[in-house]
């Protein structure tokens, strides 16, 4: 299992030079491809027929799509070349002894079109923006956690600049916290030091912490574990102060516990930690 390509959604610009600055590293370690994908936005001509458009504002809808894409496209080959890689061809085969990219742009409607696409790549890579897109980047972000079936790792606004060393994973027995473990095995086998911590104990007869580490521990990666007590604190605030205390460079977690409908899925835990962490957030739904 590898991380042989990484999805790039150029949104915005800002967040698209983060998460590049983030995934290159990874890319680098993994000889992946690295692909950027930018959904074009469908003009009001596309539209239900009775909305009434005047043409010369029709006409500057269009001109400002088409800037977008033209900005965020060379945007994405400007990073590449900078970075001396190789752009190739969408289709053309991976190559197992450099990293390359590729873009790949196509009309739609980002909250269906972006996750679909995501599907063909093995980890999707986005970053957080303080600009005004930002509320934009969290329903991409929502849209790919709930529909693509990939993980996710949203990275702070300044991105991360190397691969993940010291992981800490937040266990509590559910399917999507087993789903993000299974996911971050490639990290996992790399790191130098990883830690499993749960707050309170699992329900039922799910797993424990200690059980994972056993998990990992018999594929020869070795984890410590830990149960803590839950305490007045929000559960977010003692995630980050685990992170701190064993020097985390990136979280792992599952994204929910239960079904909900588009407009819930980042919401509690999981939206605070991707709005505020300071760590990059490995996340799988």
């Amino acid at each position: 299992m590898s991380y042989k390509t990484i999805l790039l959604p150029a949104i915005e610009k800002a967040s698209l030079e983060a998460a590049f600055a983030t995934a290159l590293p990874i890319a680098q370690a993994f000889t992946s491809r690295l692909l950027g994908y930018h959904v074009i936005d469908n003009p009001p001509s596309l539209q239900p027929a009775e909305l009434q458009w005047h043409p010369r504002l029709l006409q500057e809808i269009e001109e400002q799509i088409e800037s977008r894409t033209k900005a965020l496209r060379e945007g994405f080959h400007a990073l590449c070349s900078a970075a001396s890689l190789e752009t190739v061809p969408f289709d053309a085969p991976l190559s197992a002894e450099a990293v390359t990219a590729a873009w790949r742009e196509s009309p739609g409607h980002e909250a269906s079109t972006l996750p679909r696409f995501a599907r063909q790549a093995d980890l999707v890579v986005m970053a957080r923006s303080e600009e005004k897109q930002r509320n934009r980047l969290l329903a991409a972000a929502e849209d790919v956690l709930a529909l693509s079936g990939r993980p996710l790792l949203m990275a702070p606004e300044s991105g991360v600049g190397a691969v993940p060393n010291s992981i800490l994973i937040a266990w509590n027995g559910s399917v999507e916290a087993s789903r993000a473990l299974s996911f971050a095995l490639p990290f996992l086998e790399r790191a130098q030091k990883v830690t499993i911590v749960s707050i309170g104990e699992p329900e039922g007869d799910r797993p424990s912490a200690e059980d994972m580490a056993g998990y990992l521990g018999r594929r020869g990666i070795a984890a410590a574990s830990f149960t803590r007590e839950e305490n007045r604190s929000p559960i977010a605030e003692q995630l980050m102060a685990e992170a701190a205390a064993v020097k985390a460079d990136i979280l792992v977690m599952g994204g929910y516990s239960h079904a909900r409908w588009r407009e819930n899925v980042l919401g509690g835990l999981t939206r605070h930690l991707m709005e505020h962490s300071t760590l990059p957030i490995f996340v799988t739904h």
